[in-house]
This record gives C-alpha cells, sequence and structure tokens, in this order.
C-alpha cells in the first residue's frame, strides 16, 4: 500500500511533512512528499512507503482505530533518518526504503529488539532514546528565533536543507527535525 488517505475536517490547512512517521494500521509508514491539506478536505491521497517491514497485523498500542486501518501522527511520531528520507523521497523504492531502515536499527542496536523491523524501535529503545535527547537538547540550544530552515552539512558537503516560510513554521517543526538529524548523526552519519 503505497498511498494513504488524509482528511481535513478543520478551518486552517495542515502541513504534512516528507519523512513524518504515521503509526498505526498494519505496517507503521512515512510520508514520501510533503504537501499542504487544503480545509474541508476529504479523502486526499498521499504517497507513503512502510517502515516496518514484517508485520501485517494491528497493534493494541496504536489504539482501537487502528484496526480500521487509520493512522496516528502527532507531534511524538517524529520523523525518520535522513537515509530513509533520502530513500523515500528519491529512490521511490520499498526494498530500498526496508534496507534504510534495517541499517538504521543495526547502527543503533535495536534490529533484534523489534520483531518487525519497525523505525519505531529507534524511538521505543531507551538507551537510544537517551542519546537522541543528550544530542538534541546541545542542538536546540543553537535555535534563534529568527530560525526559518536547517542546513546539514556532513565533512563539508551540504546533504540536507529544510526551509520554511515563516520563523514560526519552523520552531513548529524543528523538535522533529532535529531529532531525525541526530539519529542520523548518532546511526554513523548520512551515506551519500
Amino acid at each position: 500500500v503505497n498511498a494513504l488517505l488524509i482528511s481535513n475536517t478543520g478551518s486552517k490547512s495542515i502541513f504534512c511533512m516528507a519523512g513524518d512517521l504515521v503509526l498505526g494500521g498494519k505496517q507503521d509508514r512515512i510520508l514520501a512528499e510533503s504537501l499542504v491539506v487544503a480545509p474541508q478536505t476529504k479523502d486526499m491521497k498521499i504517497p507513503v512507503f512502510c517502515v516496518e517491514h514484517g508485520r501485517w497485523t494491528t497493534q493494541a498500542k496504536d489504539g482501537a482505530e487502528a484496526g480500521n486501518g487509520y493512522f496516528t501522527n502527532t507531534k511524538d511520531c517524529g520523523q525518520v533518518d535522513l537515509n530513509v528520507k533520502k530513500a523515500a523521497m528519491e529512490g521511490r523504492e520499498q526494498g530500498k526504503v526496508w534496507e534504510e531502515v534495517a541499517r538504521n536499527n543495526d547502527k543503533l542496536g535495536v534490529q533484534g529488539k523489534a520483531e518487525s523491523g519497525t523505525f519505531r524501535s529507534t524511538f521505543d529503545d531507551e538507551g537510544v532514546n537517551q542519546k537522541i535527547e543528550k544530542n538534541f537538547l546541545a542542538a536546540q540550544k543553537l535555535l534563534g528565533r529568527d530560525v526559518v530552515g536547517f542546513a546539514v552539512m556532513v565533512k563539508g558537503e551540504l546533504v540536507a536543507m529544510d526551509l520554511f516560510e515563516s520563523s514560526g513554521l519552523c520552531q513548529k517543526l524543528s523538535d522533529k527535525l532535529l531529532r531525525s538529524y541526530v539519529i542520523t548523526g548518532i546511526g554513523g552519519g548520512y551515506e551519500s
């Protein structure tokens, strides 16, 4: 299943960002591209990729609606690392996305801790989560009020850039973006 449907019954637009985790259904997924969902939109298709190789059942921890095929995306869901995000956005091949998820989980030592090989294991592992939070807090101190985006450099090479139309939007997304950059770093860095 490479697409999900999203509806916006609210009065404000919703910004959905490539790399965002959506949890639930029968497999966790990530958004394959960024898009804006206008108010009062019904059943707009969003391209997605599975980030949980090895599960095709609902889980109680995803809530009662997961059994009906519903997914959740909360502030705590986070983003995948840059390698998984790149595989989804550029490669557009499910197998490559699963390879990057497995590589991430292996590098972080969480590969065998979840039967399904989900990227969610990165956030569920207490030791890895402590490393993420320690580095996240250090990165967060560098934020200024007028920041409108981030540039990620590895060995002097620009590998990713996330720019937004306002500092307010950037501030709202900065926590999950900074954590995704941190996961990339503690997982051994970016692989071009």
